[in-house]
């Protein structure tokens, strides 16, 4: 109560000036001004009635960011600040504040330095990835140097697309001086010591380092076939001494070889371990220098392939050169024997090199200059070519064309219209289906087609024996294989031999034939064979008038014939009627062999004698 002044006592009014309502009106029409870093102020409350200190809120920020143990959403943050806009407090230069990859969240202190953690030791040992690194850990490569740069840790990125601790880096180059000082005594590699940085950082510090040091002139680093080496002089002296001592030994075994062999290998391969980077020309030029000083001879050759080299004298080249064309023969043998029909064999000197020994390979490729085993492969090849043909030839005579012409003589002298083209028929069968399928099989064992046209010639004649309906298609079909393969038709002397031959192989086969029909055809056939030119063939119903035949130019034989053949058909032919056929068959081949030899000698006397009197 408050005492009046006409002394009377007045109530005080407590009630407040501003509602709640008219508060948060005057906060919406005077929003307090944005905080600024250093300088307190208000802000609203997260219900916008109140206004909250701006360093509370700071320090409550603060606090959530040390103790919170998972990373802080953003779209909640007001709601566990308290307040209604948290952008004033994010816009700060805060080093504590970090954000996820998508900026959605913050990282809290405990994540940053969980981070931090597993990366300084990684960068303790070897350089890290960084931005792989950011992609597991889900902040950005930005983000995770500015959180090691806050743990003073100074980066280098190197170009294997790592990035290094420079503090890692110095101690890596007290280690590599130390190596390079010279105290290991051997040679060491240094990009198999120092792996965990690359060529380009270690070499350029490798060679600086060692130019630091007092020997620093006499060692050396060098990059040898993709290492970078380091190599004190020590070393160095120790390897010329061994390497001289090696060449030495090598030159002189080489020059032995020479002198006892005739060759010696130079290929790189073949040399020792120490001599195998050594510079080919100059150790080619010691052996040569060697040997003609020992020996006085200069007459060496280089013969080589792409994988090997030899060192051969003239004498011995000569000598292996004879050896591998005999090789080269007994190859084209072997080539000419195993080719597919009318397939042209060429020399490969690859095929010749699976039977010879390296150095022969090595000749072969460089050191046969005048070509001498091609000639000699070639010259097989010609002979072989001229037999096979020859061969050819005579298979084709013999085997299709006497039988032939023999058998067409025969038939072309028979007078009986009936006969004659019974006997054609016949002798068209015998040709279509024994003969000449004979000759082609004969032809095709004996691998006697050397050429592509030959092959294609015989084929048109096979199909055209067999489309062929008379033996007037045959012959034509013959004739025409004979003019394109060049086949002369054979002469009266070797026909007159092969039909004495047939007639020979007939006899032979009645000693085995035990029907007397089959004997006694043959019998007929012998007989006109003697009397008349060519051969004969007929079947079995044509046999009395085949014995009219036989009858016309020896009536006595005729008639013997008809009695064997009333024999026969009545079943009355005994063995001794057989055996009668079968001599009386052999005596009229030995006749005919004495009546066509006898002027066979007397033309070769005649010769002889022409000869004689020419000289």
């Amino acid at each position: 109560m408050i005492p009046s002044m006409f002394g009377t006592t007045k109530k005080v009014d407590k009630s407040p000036v501003f509602t709640e309502d008219d508060i948060r009106k005057l906060i919406l029409s005077f929003p307090p001004p944005e905080p600024r870093p250093g300088k307190e102020c208000l802000v609203r409350s997260l219900s916008g009635r109140s206004l909250i200190r701006s360093d509370a809120v700071t320090k409550r920020f603060h606090s959530l960011l040390q103790t919170a143990s998972g990373p802080i959403f953003l779209n909640s943050l007001h709601n566990e600040l308290g307040i209604h806009d948290v952008q004033w407090l994010l816009t700060q230069e805060d080093e504590r504040i970090h954000y996820s990859t998508d900026r959605r969240r913050l990282l809290p202190e405990s994540t940053q330095k969980a981070i931090c953690q597993s990366v300084q030791n990684d960068l303790a040992v070897h350089g890290v990835d960084l931005d792989k690194i950011a992609t597991e850990k889900d902040v950005t490569t930005a983000t995770l140097r500015r959180l090691l740069a806050a743990q003073d840790i100074t980066l280098r990125d190197l170009d294997n697309g790592k990035t290094y601790d420079t503090k890692f880096l110095k101690k890596l180059e007290r280690s590599i001086e130390t190596v390079v000082s010279g105290k290991h005594g051997g040679a060491i590699c240094l990009s198999d010591t120092f792996t965990s940085v690359p060529l380009s950082w270690l070499e350029p510090t490798a060679r600086e380092l060692l130019s630091k040091q007092e020997n620093g002139a006499q060692d050396i680093i060098e990059m040898k076939s993709g290492y970078l080496i380091y190599t004190p002089r020590s070393v160095l002296d120790e390897r010329e001494d061994k390497f001289k001592q090696a060449r030495e030994a090598y030159v002189q075994e080489a020059v032995r070889a020479l002198d006892e062999g005739g060759s010696c290998e130079v290929s790189a391969s073949s040399r020792p371990l120490l001599l195998r980077n050594a510079e080919d020309a100059e150790l080619k030029g010691a052996i040569r220098e060697a040997f003609a000083q020992e020996y006085a001879r200069s007459d060496i050759v280089e013969v080589s392939t792409a994988s090997s080299s030899f060192f051969i004298t003239q004498d011995a080249l000569s000598t292996r050169l004879d050896t591998i064309s005999a090789k080269a023969a007994d190859v084209a043998v072997e080539q000419w024997s195993s080719r597919s029909p009318g397939e042209d064999v060429t020399f490969d000197p690859t095929k010749v090199s699976l039977t010879t020994t390296s150095l022969d390979q090595a000749i072969l490729e460089s050191g046969d200059l005048e070509n001498k085993t091609q000639a000699s492969f070639d010259t097989k090849i010609l002979s072989l070519q001229e037999s096979t043909t020859s061969a050819f030839t005579t298979t084709l005579q013999n085997e299709l064309l006497v039988p032939l012409k023999l058998y067409t003589q025969g038939a072309d002298t028979i007078t009986d219209t009936t006969l004659q083209p019974r006997v054609q028929d016949f002798i068209y069968d015998y040709i279509r289906k024994e003969v000449a399928p004979e000759t082609l099989r004969i032809i095709k064992d004996k691998n006697l087609i050397t050429t592509k046209a030959t092959l294609r010639d015989l084929d048109k004649f096979s199909d055209a024996v067999i489309a062929a309906r008379t033996l007037d298609e045959i012959l034509s079909a013959t004739s025409k294989l004979c003019r394109k393969q060049k086949i002369d038709q054979p002469s009266p002397s070797s026909l007159q031999t092969r039909k004495l031959e047939i007639l020979a192989q007939k006899v032979l086969g009645m000693k085995k034939t035990k029907r007397s029909s089959d004997l006694l055809q043959n019998m007929i056939w012998i007989l006109l064979a003697r009397q008349r030119e060519g051969l004969y063939m007929s079947s079995g119903k044509d046999t009395s008038r085949m014995i009219k035949m036989v009858k016309e130019s020896d009536r006595d034989a005729g008639a013997k014939l008809e009695v064997w053949r009333d024999l026969v058909k009545q079943g009355k032919d005994t063995d001794d009627t057989k055996k009668e056929i079968r001599d009386v068959a052999a005596n009229a081949v030995e006749e005919l062999k004495t009546v066509t030899l006898t002027p066979q000698a007397d033309d070769v006397a005649d010769e002889q004698s022409k000869e004689e009197t020419a000289t």
